[in-house]
């Protein structure tokens, strides 16, 4: 990040800052200083936003408040996976299909730069079955599949898991945890916040994701937490699914958290 952007833009400097000090906050769990210095900082750069005209920090102040928003949400309750969801869905869904920033120079940092063909993944295969008709044992679940308009939105969101499992294997982690709810669509989202099983599933294979690179992005700290709590709103049919499934994606990271539940 260019210092003199920074000099130039105080939301932006303040959104640098209140990341930095969130992350101490994390690493210093004992001292309650650094969450509160990373909230001051949020707030004041929230203040100076009036005015600010710099697309190139507009858009990288985006990003700082997403890993912000991201952490502070799964470090805070596992309840607030949702809200989470809906903020990243709102602020990232409306550049689908266009690039965030036109700037060659940050388009190492735009998600929607990356190439988002939802090429099949063969370890992801068996997520087809999430908008199948025929799903064995699952037949009374799958009248709301009748729905065209609902079938679509579950393979929407499949396929977006495929985009965001590649990315995950090319060194663009924190381009997927965004991407993910920027691509899954509004039908789906609906679906989410319904707490529909198929939707649930999906979630959990998400928080997978962002559980395995905990250890190399402190923001996705307590991703696993969270995804114990949404397993826990799975009734006992899709439990048994997901961990079906566990031995044959053993080496994928998503799914590789399924072997530690029991309940």
């Amino acid at each position: 990040m260019a210092p003199q952007l920074l000099w130039d833009n105080p939301h932006l400097f303040h959104a640098l800052l209140s990341c930095t000090a969130l992350h101490l906050g994390r690493f210093y769990s004992e001292e309650p200083k650094w969450i509160h210095l990373a909230s001051a900082h949020r707030k004041a750069a929230i203040d100076a936003l009036p005015g600010a005209t710099n697309p190139d920090a507009n858009f990288l102040m985006t990003g700082l408040f997403a890993i912000y928003t991201i952490s502070s949400s799964l470090s805070s309750s596992p309840k607030n996976i949702f809200s989470l969801m809906t903020s990243l869905h709102n602020v990232f869904s409306p550049f689908e299909g266009r690039h965030m920033n036109e700037d060659q120079r940050l388009k190492a940092v735009d998600p929607f730069s990356v190439n988002l063909q939802a090429d099949l993944v063969e370890v992801l295969v068996h997520l087809q079955q999430i908008y199948d008709f025929h799903m064995p044992g699952f037949e009374p679940e799958s009248e709301e599949l009748f729905d065209p308009s609902i079938k679509a939105a579950y393979r929407k969101a499949v396929e977006a898991l495929y985009i965001v499992y590649r990315l995950s294997q090319t060194g663009y982690e924190s381009m997927g945890a965004v991407l993910w709810p920027g691509l899954f669509g509004g039908r789906f989202h609906g679906l989410l916040n319904e707490r529909k099983q198929r939707a649930l599933v999906l979630l959990y294979y998400y928080l997978g994701m962002l559980k395995c690179i905990d250890e190399k992005f402190w923001w996705a700290k307590e991703a696993g937490r969270c995804q114990d709590y949404i397993y826990g709103l799975l009734d006992v049919g899709w439990r048994g699914w997901v961990l079906q499934y566990d031995g044959s994606t053993k080496n994928y990271s998503i799914a590789n958290s399924t072997r530690r539940l029991t309940y």
